[in-house]
C-alpha cells in the first residue's frame, strides 16, 4: 500500500511539473479586463492543450512579453487597434464653490490623501470611489477623510446630495449615461476642460485613458481569433468594469 501511495505521488507530481514546462501564452488585460477575458481564456485552453495560458493584470506579472494585450501601452512591433475608453469624472454637490480640479489633485483624491478642497479650506470628509473608475494603484490610505467603495453611480450620486463637501469618482461611461445630470450634482472640469463627450474622443479631457488591442505577428491562429472576438466586445460587455468601445478607426 505504502508503495502504491508513493508511486501515486511520484505520478502526480511528474504530471504537474509537465504542465509547468509547456510552452506558456501570455496574455495580458489590464484595468479590470481580466475578468472580462477569463472566460475566453478557458476556451482558448481547451483549443491549444498542448500550452500553459497565462493570464496578467499587470504587466510586471508576467516574464515575457505576451502575445496578445489588452493595455493603454502599444506592444513593441505589435499589431495594434483601437480598443476602448476608461477614465473617471469628478463629482460634487451643486453647493460646493468649487469649481476646477488639478489632475494632480485627483490622483491625491483617489489615494485618499486629498484632506481639503486646494485653496478654500473646506475639508473633504467624504470621497466615493465607483466601481469601474479609474484608481491609484495601490489603493487608497487610511485617513480622517472617509473613502467609501460605492457599486454603482445611482448610490455615489445619492450621497452627494446630502454632502456638500464629499467628492464622487464616477467612471467615464457616467458621460453616455441617458438620464441628464441631477440639479444638486455639478461635474467638476480637470485641469481647466470639461468632462464631456467631445473633450474625451479628442484626446483633451485629462482621465481619459485609450486602451488598445495588441496582438504580436507571431501568435497562432486561435489567440489572433481570441484577439477578433475580444475586438468585438460591445457597450454591454464592457460597462461594468467602466470601458467606452472603441471602433477601429478610434471613434
Amino acid at each position: 500500500m505504502r508503495t502504491l501511495i508513493l508511486a501515486l505521488a511520484v505520478l502526480a507530481f511528474s504530471v504537474s511539473a509537465d504542465s509547468l514546462t509547456l510552452p506558456k501564452l501570455r496574455i495580458l488585460a489590464e484595468g479590470g479586463l481580466a475578468e472580462t477575458v477569463r472566460p475566453f481564456l478557458r476556451e482558448l485552453a481547451q483549443t491549444m492543450p498542448e500550452f500553459q495560458t497565462v493570464l496578467a493584470s499587470d504587466p510586471d506579472a508576467l516574464d515575457a512579453k505576451p502575445l496578445l494585450a489588452l493595455s493603454p501601452r502599444r506592444l513593441d512591433g505589435a499589431e495594434a487597434l483601437p480598443f476602448a475608453l476608461k477614465g473617471a469624472v469628478i463629482a460634487v454637490n451643486s453647493k460646493n464653490s468649487f469649481r476646477d480640479i488639478s489632475s494632480k489633485d485627483v490622483m491625491k483624491l483617489m489615494q485618499n490623501a486629498c484632506p481639503e478642497w486646494q485653496g478654500t479650506g473646506v475639508p473633504v470628509r467624504n470621497i466615493i470611489h465607483v466601481s469601474g473608475a479609474l484608481k491609484a494603484k495601490g489603493g487608497a490610505r487610511k485617513a480622517k477623510t472617509h473613502f467609501i467603495e460605492a457599486g454603482s453611480s445611482e448610490a455615489a450620486l445619492e450621497l452627494l446630495r446630502s454632502d456638500v463637501t464629499a467628492a464622487a469618482i464616477l467612471p467615464l461611461t457616467f458621460l453616455v449615461r441617458e438620464e441628464e445630470l441631477p440639479p444638486e450634482i455639478r461635474l467638476l472640469t480637470v485641469d481647466g476642460t470639461a468632462p464631456d463627450f467631445e473633450s474625451v474622443m479628442n484626446g483633451k479631457y485629462p482621465l481619459a485613458k485609450r486602451y488598445c488591442l495588441s496582438l504580436d505577428p507571431a501568435a497562432p491562429e486561435a489567440v489572433r481569433k481570441l484577439a477578433d472576438r475580444l475586438g468585438k466586445l460591445g457597450f454591454r460587455e464592457l460597462k461594468p468594469y467602466g470601458f467606452i468601445p472603441l471602433r477601429k478607426d478610434g471613434k
